[in-house]
Formats: structure tokens, C-alpha cells, sequence
């Protein structure tokens, strides 16, 4: 566990874009405390200037969100805005007055409540706060932000739905991967020598389970083509994805568990649960459990579905899509994931998963495992 210490606000907001993962724009970035410690963050977007009911509502889903936070006593809401101080001195200011007083009267201390705009930072409970702002670069010549870069080992942030931009993939491996594809097609249906397939026996069990791990226990730049065709080919069935989603993200075990629930389903015939992981796989799907995904693994899984989207042929993408979107959601990832989804409907405006999943996000529905206590990794006190 990595302990830093912000003694300043703009120290603080060095620090946020590390918390949340990704650059943050026309959002609420809502920091959970347990006492002196960090126990979580989130984001909403910021709500259109001058839209009451919408800001109401934004209020609401904020606070309901940290009552349903365990043991979670006091917050920092963060404001980013593409609006200025040049403009009208410290941006959003109402509203943010009214989120302040909403989370005081539910019990929340506010330890302080922060402006990010375009051209400057700010305190909306500094009344020594200049007009026009505090300059940005005492942010980013926080000594903090420096411990931030080196916590991600120098990485970059994206933006918040950057997961959701389908990477470039270069035409002549394009047209490799659907050569490969193809050619296992053929193949399957036995119209040729069995090459390919012979390829994938070759580095592992083709059965779903077994090549669902190796494809989530191998780095992503060393799977070839004809493993990527045959995790795409597999995922084609509903059954197959919705078990690949789930072990993905929580193991080989949880894969194990979602083929014993889905056969037992279509047989009537009670195969036993493992008492490690007893939820079916739809409510695992829909974040009915309180078990945590693997946050590597299913990082991991994500980049190689982006891969692999990126890669296949149009008609083939609404599975895979699925599954990113998914994925994303269940990292926290909410504003990725619909655009992903969106994809996938886009493609196939009656796939089902797609549109049960638009269904899903577009309740603004967070998974309990969101609202569970995790080991104590919150990088800021």
C-alpha cells in the first residue's frame, strides 16, 4: 500500500486523476473518505449549466451512492469544467453549493469542495479564493503529482471513455486475422484440411473453458491470430461469451461455475454449486453479488477484446463488443462501456446482450461489488 499525503488542495487535485484511473471532463469526481483515508472515488457528469431538475438529480445520485458506501464519513467533490474564472469567477458555484449542503444535511463531512475549470483551480469554500482562480501550474508542479506518475509507472491517463475507441489495427494484420478466420471456418464446416484447427490444438484445450484461461493468462502481443479466431469463433454462442464475460473477469473457477449454471439451466438437472462461487451467471451479469472482479485480469481481458474487435470482421463485433462493454462496467468504467454498447447496436440494432446491456447502463444500475469493502489501497490521506 502506497500512503501519500496531501496537505493542500492543489495537492489533492494532483492526485485525483490517479484515484479515478483516467483525465476527468465536465464531471464530478467524488472522493470517499474513512476517517483520514481515501475509500473510494467516482465520477457523474456534470450536469448542463442551468438545468435544475437534472442538477437535482445528480445530487441525489451522488448521496445515495455514498450512503450505500460502508463506514464512509466525509467527501471531496470535484468539479471539471471546460468553463472559465475568466468568465464568471469560480464556475458551477450554485450548484456546488447546493451538493455541499445536501451532503452536510445526510451526515457527510465536506472536507473541502474543488473547481478544476480551463484556465484556472479553485475552493468553493475559500472565501479568500481569487476571482479569476489559483494558476493550474501549482497542480502540476505539485510534488505530488510527480509520486502520482511514478504510482502508474509513468503512464498517461486516457480520457474517461477512451477504453471505449477501438485501437487502430494496421491492414495487413487486419486482413491476416480474417484470413485466419476464414480459413477456420472452412475448416469447422469441413470444407478443408484441418490446418488451423490443428494450430489450436496445438497451444491449448479448444474447449471454451480452457481456452478462456490461456487466452486470460497469456499477454495480449503474444497470442496469435489463429488463438484470437478461435476465442472469437467461440464467443459467437451466447452461452460461451456470457461464461467467457464472467471468467474473465473473476477466474477459471467462476468460468467453471457459469457452464455447471447454464447446463443446469437448459437440463433441469442440479449439478451442485461451488461454494465458493454460488451466483448464477445472470446475476453475476447484472452485479447482483459482492464478489470482486480480478482488476488485472480484467484489464487485461479488455485490451485483448479491444484487439479483437478492432480486428474482426463487422458482423462478427456485436459479441466481443458485448463483452468489452461489460467488462468496462464492471471496472467502474460506465461512460466507455455505453459507448461501446452503442457500437454493438449500431451493427445489430436486435442483438440481445446489447440491448440488455443499454438497458442496464442506461439505469445508471452500479454493480455491489462497487459498494463493497476492498483491501486498503487508496493511495491519499
Amino acid at each position: 500500500m502506497t500512503i501519500l499525503r496531501a496537505s493542500a488542495a492543489h495537492d489533492f487535485l494532483a492526485l485525483v486523476p490517479t484515484l479515478t484511473g483516467y483525465r476527468s471532463e465536465n464531471s464530478i469526481v467524488c472522493v470517499a473518505f474513512r476517517g483520514n483515508r481515501t475509500a473510494a472515488a467516482f465520477r457523474v457528469d456534470l450536469p448542463a449549466p442551468g438545468d435544475e431538475r437534472g442538477e437535482r438529480a445528480v445530487i441525489d445520485a451522488i448521496v445515495g451512492l455514498f450512503c450505500r458506501l460502508p463506514e464512509v464519513d466525509a467527501a471531496v467533490p470535484v468539479i471539471y469544467t471546460e468553463s472559465t474564472f475568466a468568465d464568471t469567477g469560480i464556475p458551477r458555484a450554485r450548484f456546488a453549493d447546493r451538493l455541499v449542503e445536501v451532503l452536510g444535511e445526510n451526515g457527510f463531512l465536506v472536507r473541502d469542495a474543488l473547481c478544476h475549470a480551463a484556465d484556472a483551480w479553485g475552493s468553493y469554500l475559500d472565501p479568500e479564493c481569487p476571482t479569476r482562480g489559483r494558476s493550474l501550474d501549482l497542480i502540476a508542479d505539485s510534488e505530488l503529482s510527480a509520486a502520482a506518475t511514478a504510482i502508474r509507472n509513468g503512464d498517461e491517463l486516457a480520457g474517461v471513455d477512451s477504453p471505449g475507441i477501438l485501437p487502430q489495427v494496421d491492414d495487413r494484420e487486419r486482413h491476416r486475422f480474417e484470413r485466419v478466420l476464414s480459413r477456420l471456418r472452412r475448416e469447422l464446416s469441413g470444407d478443408e484440411e484441418p490446418r488451423v484447427i490443428a494450430q489450436v490444438f496445438a497451444l491449448a484445450d479448444p474447449s471454451p473453458v480452457p481456452w478462456v484461461e490461456f487466452c486470460a493468462t497469456t499477454a495480449v502481443g503474444d497470442l496469435p491470430p489463429v488463438a484470437r479466431a478461435w476465442l472469437l469463433e467461440l464467443i459467437q454462442s451466447p452461452p460461451t461469451r456470457d461464461q467467457a464475460m464472467v471468467q474473465f473477469a473473476f477466474g477459471e473457477l467462476a468460468g467453471l461455475a457459469a457452464v455447471a449454471d447454464q447446463e443446469e439451466w437448459e437440463s433441469g438437472v442440479d449439478y451442485g454449486a461451488d461454494d465458493d462461487v454460488d451466483e448464477t451467471v445472470a446475476e453475476i451479469l447484472l452485479g447482483r453479488c459482492v464478489m470482486r472482479p480480478d482488476v488485472q485480469r480484467t484489464r487485461s481481458a479488455v485490451e485483448l477484446l479491444r484487439l479483437l474487435v478492432a480486428s474482426a470482421p463487422r458482423d462478427d463485433r456485436p459479441a466481443p463488443l458485448c463483452m468489452l462493454g461489460w467488462l468496462l462496467w464492471a471496472l467502474g468504467r460506465g461512460s466507455a462501456a455505453a459507448r461501446v454498447i452503442e457500437t454493438a447496436l449500431s451493427i445489430d440494432p436486435d442483438y440481445g446482450m446489447a440491448r440488455a446491456l443499454h438497458s442496464l447502463l442506461g439505469s445508471a444500475v452500479l454493480p455491489e461489488w462497487a459498494f463493497a469493502e476492498a483491501p486498503g489501497d487508496a493511495p491519499v490521506t
